[in-house]
């Protein structure tokens, strides 16, 4: 039942975020080009478009990065450093496509 509820509010974010999930996911394949690691911290150094009309859509665009073969979770976690998060832990993802952008 978790998972599923996570999966729902997953599409439901994506849905509700269209526009941003893909400049997002756009920002996420650059970064796969250009570096082995990435966290959704370095997404927002990079991303200069509007914010997200639902919290969780970045998250959504993870996923989709991930579904489409570009990263994958490493089993790591980093703090943000940002006051604004609370120093939260965020998820290490591994670029499959390091190098292609060259």
């Amino acid at each position: 039942a978790p998972e599923r509820a996570k999966a729902r509010a997953m599409a439901e974010a994506e849905e509700n975020s269209r526009e941003f999930v893909g400049a997002v996911f756009s920002t996420i394949a650059a970064l796969a080009a250009e570096r082995r690691e990435i966290t959704a911290l370095d997404v927002w150094e990079r991303y200069r478009g509007p914010g997200p009309s639902h919290p969780r859509a970045i998250g959504a665009a993870f996923a989709r990065a991930h579904r489409e073969g570009l990263i994958q979770p490493v089993n790591r976690w980093v703090k943000s450093g940002r006051a604004t998060d609370h120093n939260q832990l965020l998820r290490v993802w591994e670029s499959t496509r390091m190098g292609e952008g060259e």
